[in-house]
Order: structure tokens, then C-alpha cells, then sequence
């Protein structure tokens, strides 16, 4: 269980980066009306589309590891 809140953390992490830094800008410049938006990591867009996913990932790593940590502590 620990193992896998720390895989699932990881992965979660790692695909709300890639999501909003590659697959966004990507589709916003599929658009056939073209883009005009710059995609940031401190914007408005990122606190609802980036931050839940990745700091949630970071969330359920954490605690994977401090349980992981606590169970080898005693």
C-alpha cells in the first residue's frame, strides 16, 4: 500500500506536468483560430489545471514515504 500511494504520487505528479507543460500549449496551437495565451506556471489557468493534479501527486508521495519511513522506525 505504501509502495504503491508513493508510485501513484509519482505518476500523478509527473503527468500534471506533462499535461500542462506539453499537451495545453500543444492543443492551444492545434486551435484553427490560432493562440494568443502564454502558459505559466503562476497564472490563473495553472492554479485550476496544474497545481490540484500535481500538489495531490506530491500529497499521496509524501505520506507513501513517511509511512514507508515510520513502519521501517519501529
Amino acid at each position: 500500500m505504501k509502495f504503491l500511494l508513493i508510485i501513484v504520487g509519482a505518476l500523478l505528479a509527473l503527468a500534471a506536468l506533462v499535461f500542462y507543460g506539453y499537451v495545453v500549449p500543444l492543443a492551444c496551437g492545434m486551435n484553427t483560430t490560432g493562440c494568443s495565451q502564454s502558459f505559466s506556471f503562476v497564472d490563473k489557468e495553472s492554479l485550476v489545471l496544474f497545481w490540484p493534479a500535481f500538489l495531490l501527486g506530491v500529497a499521496m508521495m509524501g505520506s507513501g514515504l513517511m509511512w514507508r519511513s515510520r513502519a521501517r522506525g519501529a
